[in-house]
């Protein structure tokens, strides 16, 4: 784990060391004086909450609370009091949390999860996630260097102007997402937005398995000044959810990883700074897998889904078999999803299905 003795006293603010997982963004929090503990950034959340799967862990308790709405459903929530949250030289004083049940935040990432930053955090400060440096920094004042994009704070989330394919609408800009996702309902409206090539997908990180789509290729998104080409979309089939009517999308880390990304909820700007990633182009899975971990230390990889007429369908990979080693070696969900997401690459897979040990041939293509 990074240590928050790692912080960086800048001349405006505080740098604290950042971990990029999968496009989303770690940062070490203390919980009551606690040690560091890694916590995803958030900016889609709009408050901090606690991971109630590790309560128990922390020598916290909480009572049940309600019930909390996202992508394809609710889930139960846990109300914890009187919690005091430090990340870097800013203290959120004690207040109650809500917590959820993030095992599957944890599965989908393959990383610990004590809990999400979220909308108090960047009321506080100008927010700079810096994805090349793997850093963020905490600051007084923005950047004034660049042209700032107007944003609107609703729900303590950052709402921007986003035109996809030609067609605008409103976006959360959302630091804990995955790829560009269009909503259902915004679709509805726009169903020429929907390319004639998309693969349908069911996977989810808060509730396994609930949220559904066909994925594809846009041509392009516009966001202020910055023409972004071909990204990958999801195009969501699920039509309730967190802000599912009232937002077009949202646009998450697979693009912000590819700018240093300043947020400024005061005044209501954001700015976009093009990294040295910023001309790679967006690519889908090459093999078809979509995988998760499990067991204690999230070490044990296994298959979530997998696309129709797909590598991994053809190789006869299943929904459910355990990936024991890639090329040979024993990898994490990060490594193994790097390898098989490559869209040129040839694998050498064993896997483990019913107590029986399968190797497989995997020749990986472009699905997009």
């Amino acid at each position: 784990m990074l240590a928050l003795t790692g912080c960086r006293a800048l001349r405006s603010g505080v740098a604290v060391p950042a971990e990029i997982t999968n496009s989303r963004v770690f940062v070490e929090s203390r919980i009551n004086g606690s040690a560091p503990l890694p916590f995803l950034l958030d900016t889609g959340a709009s408050e901090s909450v606690l991971n109630s799967d590790r309560l128990a862990e922390l020598g916290l308790r909480g009572r049940p609370s309600d019930s909390a709405s996202v992508e394809g459903g609710t889930m139960e929530t846990t109300f914890v009091p009187d919690v005091t949250l430090t990340i870097g030289d800013i203290v959120l004083a004690a207040r109650p949390v809500t917590a959820l049940p993030l095992g599957g935040v944890e599965a989908g990432l393959g990383h610990r999860v004590y809990g999400i930053l979220g909308g108090e955090l960047f009321a506080r400060r100008v927010v700079t996630i810096d994805y090349g440096q793997r850093r963020v920094l905490f600051r007084s004042s923005a950047p004034g260097r660049l042209v700032a994009i107007p944003i609107s704070i609703e729900e303590a989330t950052p709402i921007a102007t986003v035109s996809i394919d030609g067609t605008s609408g409103r976006f959360q800009i959302d630091t804990g997402g995955g790829m560009t996702v269009v909503n259902a309902p915004f679709l509805a409206v726009h169903p020429a937005l929907v390319p004639k090539k998309t693969v349908q997908t069911t996977a989810g990180a808060v509730i396994p398995g609930a949220s559904r789509g066909g994925v594809g290729r846009a041509d392009f998104l516009q966001i202020g000044t910055i023409h972004i080409e071909r990204p990958i979309v999801n195009y969501s089939q699920n039509k309730s959810g967190d802000r599912v009517d009232v937002d077009a999308g949202l646009i998450g880390g697979e693009v912000l990883s590819r700018f240093t990304v300043t947020f400024d909820y005061e005044n209501a700007r954001l700015w976009l700074e093009p990294n040295s990633s910023f001309g790679t182009a967006f690519e889908f899975t090459g093999s078809g897998l979509s995988l998760a971990a499990e067991g204690p230390e999230l070490k044990v990889v296994r298959v979530r889904f997998v696309i129709e007429e797909s590598p991994a369908a053809e190789a006869d990979i299943r929904a459910g078999d355990q990936i024991a080693s890639v090329d040979g070696l024993a990898r994490s969900l990060e490594e193994s999803r790097r390898i098989l997401g490559d869209i040129s690459r040839t694998t050498e897979l064993v896997i483990e299905r019913h107590g029986t040990r399968l190797k497989k041939h995997l020749v990986n293509r472009r699905l997009l």
